[in-house]
């Protein structure tokens, strides 16, 4: 199977999964909103994202250097997975324990702090799946990885939705999520260990030494990188604003969940892409920079600005058929947040040329920069425009991002600067339609302006030539290979 068909399989198994993954979330997001309320619900998202952060820490940044690694070398599965888990371990706890100081020195309240300690627990389940995850994507087995995926959204949430629908309260909804994820980690394993590697937990000091030099760089671009929306969060509940910390974080918390269903295909996208890359950045230069380009192209018109478009149009309408009415003030985030998403998704097919490099350090100063940069754009907005504020920051700081990234990763492979014409033409298909869409929704329903946009988007898109005929055929086998229409690869 060549590389083009291989990168469509992979990616459909992970994007399908990850499909049903969000839409089930998603669904039980909606019915945790609506029964929690702003201020319960965003004190669920609030200990959900100091979990998230405290996982991202523990895990080291070592998941694309597992990926890395053991693309180039499956050999090597064994004793970097049994060292791996036994690192993770120890982390993991260290974790733990520095996230409760943490919700006790900074002055939460009692009950955030009891929800903390025992959501806390599931650090240990993420860290170790992560690395199990990991393995399968190195060894490209992302259909099993997608079935553990599904099966982990859809235990979650028919046990969630049962606890919130008998009133049991959030204390039991996190403990339930830690009893899913020991589950899931359990059966993952076994696969691994039946099929793939007979792994054990190790203590090998070159290994481990091996593991914690190399993975640092993985280890900031992921806190400074990905960490963006998290820290919008964070300080949502620290930094005082003109509405109450908790609902401020209730309406911020659906917009960033609605989007980030969004861009699940690059996320998935870029999953497939990482074990290719990692075996050809050095080889076949002109091969790597051909998938990037396409990738990035594919990205940009059927994921960014799509979502750019309907989030700055539509988003009222979104929020209330979600959530009701009591979250309407999320529609100005969601709009505001649209801009900072999109230019995420395109940020995600560099990252897999990003994790594969050598000179990944080089762009560490950038990321710090960007994520300082958040910190102070919210401490100076959040006290004047509160979540919306918070919004502004990250699509500062992610459009900034995304530039010097586009810079970077032109110069690691050679890119010429002839080659962004393509892409300025694009930008300019996104202004035309979303300026004659302004021009015009004031005189037409939601529904008829939206298939409007939808019909003039495409048409400007095939007038301007920006996609080449190939490049069409290569993204429209990323979605139609799998489902059994007659496609061409690349």
């Amino acid at each position: 199977m060549g590389t083009g068909a291989g990168i469509t399989r992979n990616t459909f198994y992970v994007f399908s999964s990850q499909v049903v993954q969000k839409l089930v979330n998603v669904c039980f997001i909606a019915i945790a909103a609506r029964v929690l309320g702003t201020s319960h619900y965003g004190q669920y998202v609030l200990v959900s994202t100091m979990v998230f952060t405290a996982t991202a820490i523990a895990n080291f940044g070592i998941r694309p250097m597992i990926i890395r690694l053991v693309s180039r070398d499956r050999e090597r599965a064994k004793e970097l997975l049994s060292n791996v888990l036994a690192l993770r371990f120890v982390s993991a706890f260290a974790a733990y324990l520095v996230l409760l100081l943490f919700v006790r020195l900074a002055g939460y309240p009692p009950e955030t702090q009891t929800l903390t300690c025992i959501g806390g627990i599931a650090i240990l389940m993420n860290c170790m799946q992560d690395a199990l995850d990991a393995i399968l994507v190195a060894f490209e087995r992302m259909k099993v990885l997608g079935l553990f995926v599904v099966l982990t959204a859809l235990l979650f949430t028919s046990s969630g939705v049962a606890v919130l629908r008998l009133g049991l309260g959030l204390r039991w909804l996190f403990t339930v999520n830690i009893l899913v994820d020991a589950l899931v980690f359990f059966l993952s394993g076994a696969f691994i260990w039946l099929r793939l590697v007979k792994f054990r937990l190790a203590v090998d000091l070159a290994v481990v030494r091996e593991v914690l030099v190399g993975c640092w760089p993985f280890f900031l671009v992921f806190i400074f990188g990905f960490m963006d929306t998290r820290v919008d969060i964070l300080l949502l509940s620290i930094v005082p604003g003109p509405i109450d910390r908790q609902v401020a974080i209730g309406y911020y918390g659906p917009a960033h969940s609605i989007l980030m269903t969004i861009i699940l295909l690059p996320r998935s996208l870029n999953w497939a892409l990482v074990p290719v890359i990692s075996k050809k950045i050095y080889i076949e230069q002109d091969v790597v920079r051909d998938l990037v380009e396409k990738a990035t192209k594919f990205v940009m018109i059927a994921i960014s600005f799509p979502l750019i478009l309907f989030t700055s149009l539509f988003s009222e309408p979104i929020v209330r058929l979600i959530f009701g009415d009591q979250f309407l003030p999320t529609a100005t985030a969601l709009a505001v947040l649209g801009w900072a998403y999109a230019f995420q998704a395109l940020n995600l097919p560099s990252y897999s040329v990003l994790g594969s490099v050598k000179e990944l350090r080089h762009y560490l100063p950038i990321l710090i920069a960007s994520f300082i940069l958040n910190i102070l754009l919210d401490v100076l907005l959040i006290p004047h425009f509160s979540f919306v504020g918070a919004a502004l920051g990250s699509v500062i700081v992610v459009g900034a991002g995304f530039f010097a990234r586009f810079y970077f990763l032109g110069k690691i492979l050679d890119t010429k600067w002839s080659a962004t014409w393509p892409y300025l033409r694009l930008f300019a298909v996104l202004g035309v339609t979303l300026g004659a869409a302004y021009l015009v929704r004031a005189y037409l329903h939601w529904a008829l302006l939206a298939a409007l946009v939808a019909t003039m988007y495409a048409l400007l898109l095939y007038a301007s030539g920006a996609i080449a005929r190939d490049e069409w055929l290569w993204a429209s086998g990323l979605i139609a290979r799998r489902f059994g229409l007659r496609t061409r690869t690349t």
